[in-house]
């Protein structure tokens, strides 16, 4: 914005601004007893400041807390609050209690209708009966494919991944590059594969000033994927323990990639990681003027 004088310039250029956007819905998992979604609603708070499961019960329980969530969950604000568009894209993903297991890989949304409830109403009693770590998957937002279709084509947008893998715990977006090569350029056929490698490649390299990097010419690093565009894409999402004190996290395995090359050093084949003690990345300070 250094170039603008006020913000109706600004508004005015808007479709000339670069943009940055997720290239596939926004899933996140979690269970009611840690709903990080939910924390981003004012009308939740009570339930984060309860001092034991007894007290987090009682908040969940309560009719006051449930309107006012219900309230807000219906009105339009920032995208990633929680609201009945969410709970629309919810589904059951594992449970705790045997008698709960017809319920996965079904929609909250439709389990409340057919017992004439309100969603959140639906959850809350599913959770207060036994299944606060019963773990739920949602899609918060970029739900709508050709919408998304016209933000990842426009010129000015940039492909990049959010929060540098942060929240690992409730989701893992580390495979959106071979999620642009694999659905939106071979299935759906919306960009050209060059493109989607250009989009995360010398694209991102160019804007960011990341000398030597993003192409392959004489005298850049080589840093280098191997990969079979017939089969290239992203595997279903898992949970694995290998977190400290065995914690859990979400994991994507990479499909149809045969190699990677750091510098030149190749790190990963089709079995996956090289156990081989080499480091060969860099601290990057330098960059293009």
């Amino acid at each position: 914005f250094d170039e603008l004088n006020d913000i109706s310039a600004a508004c005015e250029r808007g479709n000339e601004l670069w943009a940055q956007v997720g290239c596939f819905p926004f899933f996140m998992e979690f269970a009611l007893r840690s709903p990080y979604p939910l924390e981003a609603c004012a009308a939740w708070k009570p339930a984060m400041e309860a001092e034991d499961e007894a007290a987090y019960c009682r908040v969940l329980n309560d009719p006051a807390l449930r309107a006012n969530l219900k309230a807000e969950a219906k009105t339009r604000t920032i995208p990633n609050r929680f609201s009945y568009h969410s709970m629309a894209n919810m589904t059951i993903k594992s449970v705790t209690q045997t008698k709960n297991k017809n319920l996965v890989g079904r929609n909250v949304t439709d389990l409340a209708r057919e017992v004439g409830k309100d969603p959140f109403d639906w959850y809350f009693d599913f959770g207060l009966d036994g299944e606060l770590d019963a773990m739920v998957e949602v899609a918060l937002f970029n739900t709508d494919e050709n919408t998304m279709r016209d933000l990842l084509t426009h010129r000015n947008a940039a492909i990049a991944l959010s929060d540098a893998g942060a929240h690992l715990a409730f989701l893992c977006d580390a495979a959106f590059g071979l999620h642009m090569f694999g659905h939106w350029a071979r299935d759906r056929g919306d960009m050209t594969l060059e493109q989607a490698v250009h989009a995360v490649t010398g694209k991102p390299a160019s804007i960011y000033r990341i000398k030597n990097r993003g192409s392959l010419v004489l005298g850049n690093y080589a840093d280098l994927l191997l990969f079979d565009p017939k089969t290239v894409g992203r595997g279903a999402k898992r949970r694995v323990f290998d977190l400290p004190a065995g914690a859990g996290r979400v994991d994507t395995a990479a499909i149809g990639v045969h190699g990677v090359w750091v510098n030149g050093q190749r790190m990963v084949d089709s079995s996956g990681p090289i156990k081989n003690g080499k480091r060969p990345g860099m601290l990057m300070r330098d960059f293009a003027v």
